[in-house]
């Protein structure tokens, strides 16, 4: 494995045009013969910029190395996520945007997020972006989990898990959001419903026909 030291060159005679060579082939610095008193403070700063260069090589390579894995985690994960900035528009879409709102990738990205929400919702979503751009405070207390309606492609509601993220990317502000359907736990939800209220109806009679069993006993 090739190592990246500093190198300096220590010359008697060098001309401007040679200077800049050795420079662009590498080297870190160069120093005169007759200059040998700026040997220590050159040494000195060129180990300086060698240590902030490592150490900056080694946070992009780490960098690198985290944007890799949160694009993998986000581009296999089963529920939706959209990016998008401080004007509504769609900045990415995973894969799984397509099982949720049947809109490709493709389809939605550069559109307006108001492609997938009620018509109904557009004033309150206007609201609650332009105040937290604005004051950076949140309309709802918790952006986890919050239970919203969508749009799909086809014009049906499809209801939604919704959890919430911002940060700043390039000094620009951002929105993360990642969204699940609950269309079958809703359907789950309203079925145990009914079946607790037929559950209910069927105690209820049993119960009646209980008193009335007693009451003709007694005669």
């Amino acid at each position: 494995k090739a190592l990246h030291l500093p190198f300096l060159v220590i010359t008697g005679n060098l001309t401007a045009e040679v200077a800049v060579d050795l420079i662009r082939d590498g080297a870190d610095d160069f120093i005169l013969k007759t200059e040998l008193e700026r040997l220590g403070p050159t040494v000195e700063n060129t180990l300086k910029r060698y240590v902030i260069e490592k150490e900056r090589n080694k946070m992009e390579i780490a960098l690198r190395e985290s944007e890799e894995l949160y694009r993998l985690l986000i581009e296999t994960i089963n529920d939706a996520v959209i990016m998008i900035d401080d004007q509504s528009k769609i900045l990415f879409a995973n894969p799984a945007i397509s099982e949720v709102f049947g809109w490709s990738q493709e389809e939605l990205n550069g559109q307006s997020l108001f492609m997938l929400i009620p018509k109904e919702l557009y004033p309150s979503h206007r609201a609650a972006v332009q105040a937290f751009v604005a004051t950076g405070i949140r309309k709802m207390k918790s952006w986890k989990l919050v239970e919203l309606p969508g749009v799909h492609k086809n014009g049906n509601i499809v209801p939604l898990e919704i959890s919430l993220a911002s940060f700043k990317k390039d000094g620009k502000l951002r929105f993360l959001a990642v969204l699940r359907d609950i269309s079958k736990r809703k359907k789950a939800d309203v079925a145990l419903r009914e079946h607790l209220q037929l559950l209910q109806f069927q105690v209820d009679e049993f119960s009646q026909a209980r008193k009335s069993l007693d009451s003709i006993t007694r005669k």
